[in-house]
C-alpha cells in the first residue's frame, strides 16, 4: 500500500538552462516533498468519489491534520519520498485499492441490511465494538436457511425481520486508483514544484 516518488530531475534541468549543481539536491528534495503531499490531496480529494461515504478516519489515511502527506520524507541525501497510509486504515484499503476477498476475523461477516439496521451517517453500525445486537428483542438464528441477528417487532413480537446476515467472505472489486492518481499528479507536478523549489534554494 506504500509508494515511492522520486525522478530523474535531469530533464527538468536542461529546461531551465545553467543552475547552481550545490543546491539541485536540496532543491529535489523539497519537489519531492511537494509532489508527495499533491499526491496525499488527490488521492484523499478522490475517496469520497469513489468510496461509499467514507469516515474522516478513512480520510486521513495519507494526510495528516498539517496537510502533510503520511509516510518518510525526502533529504538531499536520500532523494525518495514514501507515501505510507495508516496501519489501520491500509488494512482495509487495500481491498478497495486492489480488489479481493475479505474474511472473518471470526467465525462469519456481518453483512448489514440498510433497510433494517440502523446505520449511521457512513453507511456504518454505530458503536460497532459494544456489538451488533443493540435491543433486547434482536437475536441470533438461522430462520429459513439464513443465519444472522434477528429482531422480533409487531404486536406480540411475533413478527421477525432479518437485521445482518452472516456471511462466510466478501468479495470487493478495485475502487480507488491510488496509483493511478499518484502517477497523474507526479507527471504534472513534479517538474513544476522543482522550479518552485530550486528558486527557493537559490533565494539569498
Amino acid at each position: 500500500m506504500q509508494f515511492k516518488v522520486t525522478s530523474n530531475i535531469k530533464q527538468v534541468q536542461k529546461s531551465m538552462g545553467r543552475v547552481r549543481k550545490d543546491q539541485v539536491p536540496f532543491a529535489t528534495s523539497l519537489a519531492l516533498n511537494m509532489t508527495a503531499d499533491d499526491v496525499a490531496k488527490a488521492i484523499t480529494a478522490q475517496m469520497p468519489q469513489k468510496l461509499d461515504r467514507p469516515t474522516p478516519f478513512t480520510l486521513a489515511a495519507y494526510m495528516t491534520k498539517k496537510g502533510r502527506f503520511k509516510g518518510k520524507r525526502a533529504s538531499k541525501r536520500n532523494l525518495v519520498a514514501v507515501l505510507i497510509p495508516g496501519e489501520a486504515q491500509a488494512k482495509y484499503l487495500e481491498l478497495q485499492v486492489f480488489g479481493g476477498t475479505r474474511t472473518p476475523a471470526g467465525s462469519a461477516l456481518a453483512v448489514p441490511f440498510t433497510k433494517n439496521a440502523r446505520l449511521n451517517k457512513y453507511g456504518n453500525v454505530p458503536n460497532r465494538r459494544g456489538g451488533l445486537i443493540k435491543k433486547k428483542s434482536q437475536f441470533i438464528a438461522t430462520i429459513k436457511g439464513i443465519e444472522g441477528i434477528w429482531e422480533r417487532y409487531g404486536r406480540g413480537g411475533k413478527k421477525i425481520k432479518l437485521i445482518h446476515a452472516f456471511e462466510s467472505e466478501a468479495d470487493y472489486q478495485p475502487r480507488l486508483p491510488i496509483f493511478k492518481i499518484a502517477g497523474g499528479v507526479i507527471r504534472n507536478r513534479l517538474g513544476r514544484n522543482f522550479r518552485v523549489a530550486y528558486a527557493r534554494a537559490i533565494r539569498p
